[in-house]
């Protein structure tokens, strides 16, 4: 049995803000990866990690924050 596997390509990043020094941005990984796909390298964007161990959830599972930022550099 074959499996279908497909490549995902991101289109471009629109409204994202120049690098300022001692600035950070928050964004979703979907744009680091956005950008990693076409070359650029911005290591003052970060992402929240969503990965199990990090998610704080309420009571009724909803999220509430993550404990760790992440990069794709």
């Amino acid at each position: 049995m074959e499996i279908p596997v497909r490549r995902i390509t991101y289109g471009d990043v629109e409204n994202l803000l120049p690098p300022e020094e001692g600035t950070v941005y928050i964004v979703s990984t979907l744009v680091t990866l956005a950008l990693r796909e076409k070359g650029v390298m911005r290591a003052d964007l970060l992402s929240p990690d969503t990965n199990a161990d990090s998610v704080i959830r309420d009571k009724d599972g909803r999220v509430l924050g993550v404990k760790y930022l992440h990069t794709v550099w």
